[in-house]
């Protein structure tokens, strides 16, 4: 991490690592249950046990932090993640709560919190490393949830090189794999 890092950086940064975290005795976490793991959630919130949502937290991995979202919403009249903002703060709220959320939706989320910046570093990093079908998937949402196309947004909060670049990358037409062709790259410029 840099010194620069931003604090919803930082977030996302911990909240990629920690859903990856499996325990050391993984057996009794193989045996993977959507709808209990849910119900333990929704009687969690409402018995105050903090102790079991973290657990559940800490032993799942993003996906199937995903499929008890979907699960919990049959249970309670509140999403998981409307719930687990009331019921935690500060730091370890914001960590669950990346968690729960979509992944293209918690990026989008930070690309239009770094257009206020504008934080050219949240760009890179949640661009740059996206495949062309992620950066499709990623324009959708960003569309759907700010009513904005994910070029326009870049378009007006970068300028000079970073904003070329960032903008050829965002229309997603590049081969995923083969040469490199020198001389158009050379054109782009």
């Amino acid at each position: 991490l840099r010194r620069s890092t931003s604090i919803p950086q930082l977030f996302f940064l911990l909240s990629e690592l920690f859903s990856f975290n499996m325990p050391k005795n993984q057996e009794k976490y193989l045996k993977f249950n959507s709808k209990a793991d849910a119900e333990v959630l929704h009687k969690a919130f409402s018995s105050l046990r903090e102790d079991n949502v973290i657990e559940i937290f800490k032993t799942r991995p993003r996906k199937n932090i995903q499929e008890i979202r979907k699960e919990f919403k049959t249970l309670s009249s509140k999403p998981l993640e409307v719930q687990v903002k009331e019921y935690f703060s500060g730091g370890i709220g914001k960590l669950l709560v990346y968690l729960v959320e979509d992944r293209a939706e918690l990026k989008a989320q930070l690309l239009a919190d770094a257009c206020k910046g504008p934080d050219t570093e949240v760009f890179i990093e949640l661009l740059c490393p996206l495949s062309d079908e992620k950066l499709k998937e990623l324009d959708a949402t960003f569309q759907r949830l700010y009513k904005q196309d994910l070029s326009s947004v870049v378009n007006s909060a970068l300028t000079g090189d970073l904003k070329t670049l960032l903008s050829e990358h965002i229309k997603a037409n590049r081969p995923e794999e083969g040469p490199v062709d020198e001389v158009q790259a050379r054109t782009l410029r």
